[in-house]
């Protein structure tokens, strides 16, 4: 038999029947349904599974692309069948808005009035693999002056 590359088994009923006799005989044939898994793809775009982002001191909006996808296998044999896959965000900083859209992670810093630099690591986890991606946030600290008045009395 060829091989079943569908999800779902597949039989069919054969009868034999002797010519001078008349009588039958009947074969039910069966084969199972392919064996079907997922190879997941998880990276971001130019980079493996570390990427940074490195924010001005006033705030800006930077971004960085990823790419994540599944490719069917079929008895064992990848295909060129994809489908995406979605994924989650967690370790989010309060000083920045991070959020995915498509295959795009932006992060929305606001103004830093501190006069230290602050850092936060985003974990980017594929939704079925459980893949993970780190997105390591920094931002400049802010360039304060002092004015200094002295008075002569």
């Amino acid at each position: 038999a060829s091989e079943n590359i569908e999800e779902s088994s597949r039989s069919a009923t054969v009868t034999v029947t002797q010519k001078e006799s008349g009588k039958e005989l009947t074969l039910n044939i069966t084969q199972d349904a392919a064996s079907v898994s997922y190879n997941y793809y998880f990276y971001w775009n130019g980079a493996d599974a570390r990427e940074s982002i490195h924010h001005a001191a006033l705030g800006d909006t930077l971004s960085k692309t990823f790419i994540s996808y599944k490719k069917k296998v079929i008895n064992g044999s990848e295909t060129s069948v994809t489908f995406d896959v979605g994924v989650s965000l967690s370790g989010t900083p309060s000083w920045s808005s991070v959020t995915v859209s498509g295959k795009t992670v932006s992060s929305k810093a606001s103004e830093n009035i501190e006069e230290s630099s602050r850092s936060a690591t985003v974990t980017v986890t594929q939704s079925e693999s459980g893949k993970k991606l780190t997105l390591d946030i920094t931002q400049n600290a802010a360039t304060i002056t002092y004015e200094y008045v002295f008075n002569l009395g």
